[in-house]
């Protein structure tokens, strides 16, 4: 369990950016396109929750860690800004991890709490750093695998609820949508 905490704490390290993509997404939207993945989800019931009412365009998944013996895979959507001298800060990131290797029409079952003995769950947050800043933690819902080509993963976000978790953030909110991840064996290098 605590390999997992890291695991998915270690999502929230500076990642260098990659890809990108042309124009804003709408309000209430999570957009992402990168090499390694997209992103197209929504944030709905936010009307009590501090969370921002657009956010810009995410421009890098990774695959921070993946491991069919154990069966953990982690995961994280950023968007990242240039600050100048190649340094970029981060705006918001949605790291993911999953306990079970995906195979079609499997559910995870999004817990607060990460636990890689319970096969079949997930544990997912939500930071922003663009308004204010807030952290969200998932708290309920489910995460299905809706395709696997080779090592090509497509996730369905269904109503994962989010409660504040710190930074100021309030309030809770829900996440729709979908995740695709290209290459889940094509982890980073920022556990080192």
């Amino acid at each position: 369990m605590q390999r997992a905490l890291l695991v998915l704490g270690m999502a929230s390290c500076g990642i260098v950016a990659c890809g990108g993509g042309e124009g804003q997404p709408g309000p209430g939207m999570l957009v992402a396109d990168a090499t390694l993945g997209s992103l197209r989800a929504q944030i709905v019931d936010a009307d009590q929750s501090s969370v921002a009412p657009t956010h810009i365009r995410g421009n890098d998944v990774e695959v921070v860690f993946h491991d069919a013996t154990i069966g953990i895979l982690s995961m994280g959507v950023f968007a990242f800004v240039p600050e100048g001298n190649g340094f970029s800060a981060k705006v918001w990131q949605l790291p993911v991890a999953v306990f079970g290797e995906p195979a079609v029409g499997r559910v995870y079952a999004v817990k607060a709490t990460s636990d890689q003995t319970m096969p079949d769950t997930a544990v997912m947050s939500f930071e922003e750093t663009q308004m204010g800043m807030g952290d969200w933690t998932a708290t309920g819902g489910s995460i299905v695998v809706k395709s696997v080509v080779g090592r090509t993963v497509g996730f369905s976000f269904e109503s994962v609820t989010l409660e504040a978790a710190g930074l100021g953030a309030t309030g809770t909110f829900s996440i729709v949508g979908d995740l695709t991840v290209n290459d889940i064996d094509a982890t980073c290098n920022c556990l080192d």
